[in-house]
Parts: structure tokens; C-alpha cells; sequence
């Protein structure tokens, strides 16, 4: 974004906080505040789903990000500028029914005084994931700019990549050296085991995509 012109802020708690133990109070990275992120015009949203007790992201952007002011169930003082949300971590992360609410009110506020883009509240928003997947939300997908079905571990790229990944954890549970994606490694004229890790290694390598698809059922 910064490419674009954006002045862009991080909102990472625990990364700030691990950074103060790891570098004996003196972290390199230093995590914006709520109120930070509260003024800014663009979230982007690229976080796990937690639950915990420390910096929980459950419905991180909940109605006080998300909502105007009177319509708000929290009782927070900084009013929040945000207008455009980008969610594209995890389902769960936006309260998607403020969110909702929140795209509803400014569009239809401005389908009634043509002030759309001068009211307060959220005007556009990218959805990507969702908090009930694999079903979504047919009203919030129609109320947003885009909205897709969180399907990029759907991609060919994906499917052979977490193939790999799980023969590589195959391998490693095996005890065989170097990885799939190798055609040898330095103990290959070893021992048998090390022999065949290499035989494998180089099988996926060379394998016909058609054929690794036809395995993994998306061809």
C-alpha cells in the first residue's frame, strides 16, 4: 500500500510484546495503539482467528470500528474514521453482522440524502473469508464491494504445494534425509533409506502435473 501513497501503521500486539522479551526491552518493532487504528481510512485484516485470553482477534473489528456512533453497543470515546475494510484473514476476525449494519446504514443514508461518501461509517468493504465457512453470508455479499469464497487453498500452485508439505512430513516421520523437492542430498549413496528418499525426491520432481492432479482429484 505504501507503493500507492498510503501511510500505513502495523496493529500487532504480541509481535511487540515478544520483541521487549527477545530484545531485553528494546523491541525494533513498535505495534500501533486501538486509537491508531481507529483513525485510519483502510483496514486490512491478515491475522489468525484466536480465542485466548492475551490479545484474543475474535471480532477484533467489532461495531465500535464498524458502526457509527449512536448505533453503537460498546462505550468507546474515539470516534472511529475508518471507511474501508479489507478482510482477508480468517472468518470470525470482523463482527460481519456490525459490519453488515454499518454498510447498510451508509448506503442507504446515501441512496436517501446522496451524501454516501461524506458520511461517517464503513462505504466499502472486500470479504474474502467468513465466520460460519463454508457457508457465508448472502446479505454482507451483497452489501460488499467484493466478495469471494476464501478459495486460494484451491489454486493448482496450493494443491501441489501442501502435496509437497505433506510428503516432506511423510519423509521426515520416516527418517529420510533432504526434502521432496530435491534430487539428492549429501548422504545419497548411503544407505537405502537415503537411496530411496532420493528416488522419491526426484519422482515429484519430474512428475506429470496431469497426473498429480488426477491424484489429488481436482484436475
Amino acid at each position: 500500500l505504501e507503493s500507492f501513497g498510503f501511510s500505513c501503521v502495523m496493529f500487532d500486539p504480541p509481535r511487540e510484546e515478544r520483541e521487549w522479551e527477545e530484545r531485553e526491552g528494546q523491541p525494533t518493532f513498535h505495534s500501533a495503539s486501538r486509537e491508531e487504528l481507529m483513525s485510519c481510512d483502510l483496514i486490512t485484516l491478515h491475522t489468525p482467528l484466536t480465542f485466548g485470553p492475551s490479545h484474543p482477534t475474535f471480532h477484533l473489528l467489532d461495531d465500535s470500528f464498524l458502526l457509527p456512533d449512536a448505533t453503537r453497543s460498546h462505550d468507546f470515546l474515539h470516534t472511529s474514521q475508518v471507511k474501508y475494510i479489507i478482510q482477508a484473514s480468517r472468518g470470525g476476525v470482523a463482527d460481519e453482522s456490525a459490519l453488515l449494519r454499518g454498510l447498510q446504514l451508509v448506503q442507504k443514508r446515501g441512496r436517501v440524502d446522496g451524501t454516501r461518501n461524506t458520511n461517517p461509517g464503513i462505504r466499502e468493504a472486500v470479504v474474502d473469508v467468513w465466520e460460519n465457512e463454508p457457508f457465508f453470508s448472502d446479505s454482507l455479499a451483497e452489501a460488499a464491494l467484493f466478495a469471494t469464497p476464501h478459495i486460494a487453498g484451491y489454486s493448482v500452485e496450493s494443491k501441489l504445494r501442501a502435496s509437497k508439505m505433506i510428503a516432506d512430513a511423510w519423509r521426515r516421520h520416516a527418517g529420510f534425509a533432504g526434502s521432496s523437492g530435491s534430487a539428492g542430498s549429501a548422504d545419497s549413496a548411503g544407505s537405502g533409506g537415503s537411496a530411496e528418499s532420493t528416488e522419491f525426491g526426484e519422482s515429484i520432481e519430474s512428475a506429470d502435473i496431469d497426473s498429480i492432479l488426477s491424484e489429488l482429484d481436482v484436475g
